[in-house]
């Protein structure tokens, strides 16, 4: 909310009006309300010198959880008396040459704060040449996700679709049934209901046309990985779907890595489970 006449904004018991400056400002909002709502912003015009805008809105469960990301200062957060040295709320390069971090975590500018050396740093040695620090602090009164787990309900995680013009499509992230008529779920796997779950659109685009959808990268184990998914392929037309191990070697493989799983054609309008063991010896 930025300008000289800017209006105001509201949202259930929750309002503001007025210049608020040149910045995002973050908001939360417990809602309690026991029978199905919906919720609306409302945004009054105060002039033509001012604007309102909104950005990144999201619903969990549960109360809103506390989270701080230093730019205002420590969140109450307190300096234990009986250690050795303190934290310092910081912003840029540390004061130690070639250590420590030249930017925050929330802005990725030298301008963002963050928390430079209980979460409890414990030295190496009287050195100048190691700094540590942190950012972006949150607790949740939920368990914390399975490194390599997706259920995709609330984002797509840490899958990221290729791009860069090597494939012809992204996979979308959709919910309830598809918008192609016979092909494709009518309910997630996850909850059996019109929640969340990654598709390609046959619509779009030509016959062979190839999606790809990344992970993030994996150390590899003395007792290797187990990679378990469900799939859902449905449809007179369905094409073909696999899975590629990639160490960026390409040993054994082509340019997408090694095939370690494929499946074709019509499965029927369910889910199926697949299963696949993988003992990499590199990242992957």
């Amino acid at each position: 909310m930025f300008g000289a006449t800017v209006g105001s904004l509201r949202m259930l018991l929750w309002q503001k009006s007025g210049n608020q400056g040149d910045e995002w400002q973050v908001v939360q909002i417990h809602v309690t309300l026991q029978k199905v709502h919906q919720v609306v912003l409302e945004a009054t015009v105060g002039g033509e010198a001012g604007d309102i805008a909104i950005d990144d809105m999201s619903f969990i469960s549960g109360p809103c959880p506390p989270s701080c990301d230093f730019e205002e200062g420590s969140c109450n957060w307190q300096q234990q008396t009986t250690d050795d040295f303190d934290w310092v709320r910081q912003s840029g390069h540390t004061f130690n040459p070639n250590t420590g971090p030249d930017s925050d975590h929330t802005t990725n500018t030298p301008t963002g704060h963050y928390f430079q050396i209980v979460v409890e740093g414990v030295k190496a040695g009287p050195t100048q040449e190691g700094d540590m620090a942190f950012d972006d602090v949150m607790l949740t009164d939920t368990q914390c996700p399975t490194h390599g787990r997706c259920d995709f309900e609330i984002n797509m995680c840490s899958w990221t679709n290729l791009g860069g013009k090597v494939d012809q499509g992204d996979w979308l992230r959709g919910s309830g049934a598809s918008p192609n008529p016979n092909t494709g779920p009518s309910v997630d796997h996850t909850t059996n209901s019109t929640h969340h779950y990654l598709y390609v659109d046959s619509s779009v685009g030509e016959w062979g046309d190839m999606s790809f959808v990344v992970s993030d990268v994996f150390s590899p184990t003395t007792r290797g990985h187990c990679l378990s998914f469900w799939y859902h392929m449905y449809g007179n037309h369905v094409g073909t779907l696999r899975v590629y191990i990639n160490d960026n070697t390409h040993t054994g493989g082509n340019e997408e890595g090694t095939l370690i799983w494929i499946e074709a054609g019509n499965k029927g309008d369910k889910w199926n489970e697949a299963r696949v063991s993988i003992k990499p010896t590199e990242a992957f």
